[in-house]
């Protein structure tokens, strides 16, 4: 997935069910994860509960290319 260049859904942040996996391939990405703040560059990756709401932001001029993975949740 590509991230285009100053996107940003902190006005809209995310929440569902399940937990996510977000993995930069390349760029520079900022993510807010409740009241905890990253900037994942490449090769970097993390993981959380999408429960919690979450937002990113690409705060550079150029695309930011990611590998998304979302779980169910379990029952």
């Amino acid at each position: 997935t590509s991230v285009p260049a100053g996107w940003s859904n902190e006005e809209q942040p995310f929440h569902h069910p399940g937990e996510e996996c977000v993995h930069v391939l390349e760029g520079t990405l900022h993510v807010t994860v409740g009241s905890s703040t990253f900037d994942l560059g490449d090769g970097d990756s993390i993981t959380y509960d999408s429960a919690t709401p979450h937002w990113y932001a690409n705060r550079s001029d150029q695309p930011v290319t990611i590998i998304g993975a979302v779980t169910l949740p379990s029952f």
